[in-house]
């Protein structure tokens, strides 16, 4: 079993009455070494399977109480973490 450590924030507010709008930060998250695998699956990154940090932003329309739509975005930076950035093949 592993352990890791990392860390999120987040805000949402209200710009208009029908327009809430939010955004996410998530740093890498850092895991302990994962044993037997050093030399395996993850040789690339010392037995290590990091989460990569990830950024988003959202904004919802909601016209009246029954309807609600809401638009999403997220880069997860998966080319900074050894074992599944460029170059692990």
């Amino acid at each position: 079993m592993g352990i890791g450590y990392g860390y999120a924030l987040g805000a949402t507010w209200q710009f208009l009455p029908q327009w809430p709008a939010g955004a996410s930060y998530i740093s890498e998250t850092t895991f302990s070494k994962l044993k037997g695998y050093e030399d395996d699956f993850l040789a690339s990154s010392k037995g290590r399977l990091n989460l990569p940090m990830r950024i988003g932003a959202g904004l919802t329309y909601q016209p009246n109480e029954q309807l609600k739509v809401g638009f999403d975005i997220l880069r997860i930076n998966w080319q900074d973490i050894a074992g599944f950035g460029q170059g692990t093949l």
